[in-house]
């Protein structure tokens, strides 16, 4: 074997491997009997380093992959400013423009929350209406009767409802700071269940800030102040929203009879005996409602305060001495006075519970005359069969009240009246 020669043209530096290295290592893979020449132990002494390679590809694909990422995340930017473009256009112009070519137009409220909008945290508005709120103390013959009620001016008028003083020998007021003053009864409207109260002129006096309720919209925030069940829980908050405005309430007595239609906010925040009177805030501090009632039983979060702006004007209109019959948020129910109930033609009846007698019509029959006061007084006489008003038909003394609450106090109905074998249309001014 002859003996190998490195080329004079190959440096130290252009291999890595020294020559001698690289022969026993090109031999130690060589089958016995076999010659390397010079030029293939150069060859296989200078071959790269594999790790080298591989780093410079992984170089290169990194990258590229930079430059993908740049190409696109401009592209994306370009479109989302475009799109962008088009949607404020569109909300400037307040509609959009759809595939079936109708246009959508959306109105929607909006509350300023930051500091100068004047809207408050619940603890702030707390702060400042809980020094307005008392709690009234009615010193009835039976017992005693609480409620709630907000001052109204520094002369000292407390508004309240006339159900907390109805009755009342005697009125105490509590502030929040648990002094108590005695309070004279400036007048009531019990058809819209509110009276105003007066105190001296004091320090506790922090006359209430008012709102405006025909600005309510369903969904605003609302809480009131005030002290359920008893004293001892004066000035509890609790919160809720606005559930329904101008909310037409019919109330009844106890055998059924409409005795009144009021307008109401209506609002889920929680109301108990003893909030009566107190006041409905909205989150700027002001009151915006005078809490009156809640549906129970059953029922669950349905709770009316009488609106501000009607209550206010009853309340200042009883400070000047003026006579209050509900004003614009109370309307009494039309009543005919009368006792009342179904016949049928053919069929027997009794008036008095022992004589029986036939029929002669179907509709309602009167049993029962009405006194002096009501609106059929000297108009519908005893065994008058009802048969419709104003073209409606009768048959029950259901359908009767059903046709008298579509009237108001002040308007008329006619009524078509069967008496001793003829038909009368008799007219009734309620």
């Amino acid at each position: 074997m002859e003996e190998n020669k490195i080329p004079s043209d190959i440096t130290e530096e252009e291999c890595a491997t020294p020559p001698e290295e690289a022969t026993e290592e090109q031999g130690a893979d060589t089958p016995e009997g076999e010659d390397i020449t010079t030029e293939e132990a150069s060859a296989d002494a200078c071959t790269p380093d594999a790790e080298a390679v591989a780093e410079e590809k992984r170089r290169k694909r990194t990258s590229a992959a930079y430059v993908y990422a740049i190409v696109m995340t401009v592209l994306f930017t370009l479109s989302f400013t475009a799109l962008s473009f088009i949607l404020l256009l569109g909300y400037r112009s307040g509609y959009f423009i759809f595939g079936d070519g109708k246009y959508l137009e959306k109105v929607i409220y909006v509350r300023e929350y930051d500091s100068e909008s004047g809207y408050l945290t619940l603890p702030e508005v707390y702060d400042k209406v809980s020094p307005s709120v008392v709690s009234v103390e009615a010193k009835l013959a039976g017992g005693t009767s609480i409620g709630t009620g907000f001052v109204m001016d520094e002369e000292g008028h407390i508004a309240t409802n006339y159900h907390v003083v109805e009755d009342a020998n005697s009125v105490n007021i509590i502030f929040i700071n648990g002094i108590t003053v005695k309070a004279q009864i400036v007048g009531k409207d019990e058809l819209a269940d509110l009276a105003v109260l007066k105190i001296e002129k004091r320090s506790e006096l922090v006359p209430a800030e008012f709102g405006n309720s025909d600005a309510l919209v369903v969904g605003e925030s609302v809480c009131a102040i005030g002290n359920p069940a008893n004293i001892e829980y004066a000035g509890s908050m609790t919160q809720g929203i606005i559930s329904g405005v101008n909310r037409n309430v019919k109330i009844y007595d106890d055998v059924g009879m409409l005795t009144k239609t009021v307008t109401y906010i209506q609002t889920d925040t929680t109301l108990n005996p003893g909030n009566s009177g107190g006041p409905l805030i909205d989150m700027y501090g002001k009151v915006i409602g005078v809490n009156t009632l809640k549906l129970a039983g059953e029922y669950e979060g349905i709770s009316f305060a009488l609106p501000i702006n009607g209550a206010l004007e009853i309340l200042r209109g009883i400070i000047e001495g003026k006579d209050s019959t509900g004003g614009s948020i109370a309307a009494e129910g039309v009543k005919l006075g009368i006792t009342c109930g179904a016949v049928v033609k053919g069929e027997r009846y009794t008036i008095d519970g022992v004589t029986e007698k036939i029929a002669e019509a179907t509709g309602v029959i009167v049993s029962k005359t009405a006194t002096e006061g009501y609106s059929s007084h000297g108009i519908l006489l005893l065994e008058d069969i009802i048969l419709s008003v104003n073209g409606v038909a009768v048959t029950t003394a259901d359908e009767l009240r059903t046709e008298l609450y579509k009237h108001k106090v002040g308007e008329s109905a006619v009524f078509s009246v069967y008496r001793n074998g003829e038909i009368l249309d008799l007219t009734i001014v309620f």
